[in-house]
């Protein structure tokens, strides 16, 4: 999950290209030799042209969806822009409560878990 580089109570969602899946935060697989937090990082620029870097202590945890596991990191952006590409047609920074409002209403059970722990985390600051 990346936030925009003031730290701000909005995300980075994408939605993939050709139907592939719902509206969701940028994932994807490791490659060989990667640890999953470089992973997170990589996948994030692919998907998005958004350079991130993962915040102290900020593994949310692996959360199971319909046909996989997926470990999520909270991160900040430090760089690059926003960009589609031919994984993803639609990329939006929303505030959290909008992301949550659209990944329920694209029945993304898992992301919407992901962002509804981010959001009662964040009120505890």
């Amino acid at each position: 999950m990346v936030l925009p580089n003031d730290l701000s109570r909005q995300c980075y969602v994408i939605r993939p290209a050709n139907n592939f899946a719902p509206w969701s935060f940028p994932k994807g697989q490791v490659d060989a030799g990667e640890t999953l937090a470089q992973a997170a990082v990589r996948e994030v620029l692919e998907e998005t042209g958004v350079r991130a870097r993962i915040l102290p202590n900020a593994y949310l945890g692996a959360y199971e969806g319909d046909y996989s596991i997926t470990h999520y990191f909270l991160m900040k952006q430090v760089g690059g822009r926003p960009r589609l590409n031919d994984e993803v047609d639609k990329i939006l920074l929303l505030p959290f409560a909008q992301a949550y409002d659209l990944f329920m209403s694209a029945g993304n059970r898992r992301d919407t878990r992901v962002i509804s722990r981010v959001m009662e985390e964040w009120e505890q600051r």
